[in-house]
């Protein structure tokens, strides 16, 4: 059956998307760890773990599994709230809700709240998933404060490679990540990088700096403030804003120390569960 294409006038608050099966496979782990450079947290508790945003996928995924993309859409705003590491072997069922349709300074955007449970039947995420749909002038809005050096920063060279062998492991082929031209249609210079190439750089630099208790559970909520365009070096760097609750503010530069990226990280106390 064909999908109808994602349609703005036909979405509906309260829509719901899902089940969507995906399988955490070691050879899926394994390509996302590679394209990354995250191979920090491997092993939680005896058992083989992905980095927690390898959770982009199942939660973008299964909107397309019910929508054909629609050329353009752009990736705003993510938000993770990790309950239990993602184990390596897993099947994930994956579940959501349209929950908000907004206009906002001419631009429309809906969120998606989405559920990620094991076979086991835990929980083990919770995700809020923005997207803006097409406009036709899609340019860079103004930076915002950057974070200082509290934590070891990590980078990443968003190189051409980088871009297809993450567009392999997620499947994305929204065509403003491929096409020069349809980028351009859409106010942008050229064809841009994935944005949550940047919130994996930042899962990364989490899990290098905090170790087991960022894959155990935690808390990230990020902003897509400026596209990522191929070739550029992202820099990740967290500052801490509290210890108790153990709470940053997180960003991703370019090479021109511009944010591109922008947000927190919060992990609960050992009382808090």
């Amino acid at each position: 059956m064909t999908r109808p294409i994602l349609d703005w006038e036909t979405l509906t608050v309260g829509e719901e998307f899902g089940p969507f099966r995906y399988e955490v496979s070691a050879e899926r782990v394994a390509a996302y760890r590679s394209v990354t450079g995250d191979d920090s947290v491997e092993v939680v508790d005896g058992e083989a773990v992905a980095p927690p945003t390898i959770l982009t996928f199942p939660m973008l995924l299964m909107v397309d599994y019910k929508y054909t993309p629609r050329p353009g859409c752009i990736h705003a705003r993510q938000v993770f709230e990790l309950l239990a590491p993602v184990r390596v072997g897993a099947t994930l069922t994956v579940t959501g809700v349209l929950t908000e349709m907004r206009l906002k300074r001419g631009r429309k955007y809906f969120t998606v709240e989405s559920t990620a449970a094991d076979e086991r039947g835990r929980t083990i995420a919770r995700g809020e998933t923005v997207g803006l749909y097409p406009s036709s002038d899609l340019r860079e809005e103004a930076a915002v404060t950057n974070a200082s050096d509290d934590l070891i920063p990590v980078s990443l060279l968003v190189d051409g490679d980088v871009v297809y062998r993450y567009r392999m492991v997620g499947g994305d082929v929204n065509p403003i990540h491929l096409d020069d031209d349809a980028a351009r249609a859409l106010g942008l210079p050229k064809a841009i990088a994935h944005g949550m190439i940047g919130g994996a750089l930042l899962s990364r630099l989490l899990a290098e700096n905090l170790g087991e208790g960022w894959m155990r559970r935690g808390m990230l909520d990020i902003k897509f403030v400026r596209p990522t365009f191929i070739g550029e070096t992202l820099t990740a760097r967290g500052s801490v804003r509290s210890r108790t609750p153990l709470c940053l503010d997180v960003v991703v530069e370019n090479d021109d120390g511009r944010p591109v990226i922008i947000g927190e990280a919060c992990r609960p106390t050992d009382e808090e569960g």
